[in-house]
C-alpha cells in the first residue's frame, strides 16, 4: 500500500468538500418575506410577545420609528437576535426592509390596525411590571 498516494486522495476528498460561503451569502434574497394581513392571528401575536427579549425589541419599535440592530440593548448573540426577529416577522409584528448591508425593522402597521389595543395594552403591562407599579 502507497501511504503517499492514500493521503493524497484523502486531502482531495477532503478539499471537495469545503463550502464557499461567498455563494451563500450572495444568495441570500435582498426582500424578506412577511406573512399576509388576513394570516395574522392574536395566539401568533401573544405567543410572540411571551418572550422578554421580543418583548424588549417591541417596546423600542413602539416609538413608531424604523431602527437598525445596534438601536436594541439585548444582550443575546447575534444568530439568538435574528431568531427572535424571524419569529416577530412571522407573527406579522415586524416589517423589515434592506437596504444594502442594513436590515431597518419597524411595527407593521397592518398588524396595529387589525388588533387595535393588544400591544398597546401588553406594553403597558409590562412597563407596570419593570417599574413595580
Amino acid at each position: 500500500m502507497d501511504i503517499g498516494r492514500t493521503a493524497d486522495a484523502h486531502d482531495r476528498n477532503r478539499t471537495s468538500n469545503i463550502v464557499d460561503y461567498r455563494c451563500i451569502v450572495s444568495a441570500v434574497p435582498k426582500e424578506l418575506s412577511h406573512p399576509d394581513p388576513e394570516d395574522l392571528t392574536l395566539a401568533r401575536i401573544l405567543s410572540a410577545l411571551g418572550d422578554p427579549v421580543r418583548l424588549h425589541i417591541v417596546d423600542v419599535l413602539a416609538d413608531g420609528a424604523e431602527h437598525v440592530r445596534t438601536d436594541f440593548t439585548v444582550d443575546v448573540a447575534q444568530s439568538t437576535f435574528s431568531h427572535h426577529m424571524k419569529t416577530l416577522r412571522a407573527a406579522g409584528l415586524v416589517r423589515q426592509r434592506m437596504d444594502g448591508t442594513r436590515c431597518y425593522v419597524s411595527l407593521r402597521q397592518e398588524t396595529l390596525r387589525r388588533f387595535p389595543a393588544v400591544l398597546e395594552s401588553v406594553l403597558a403591562a409590562q412597563r407596570a411590571e419593570r417599574t413595580g407599579a
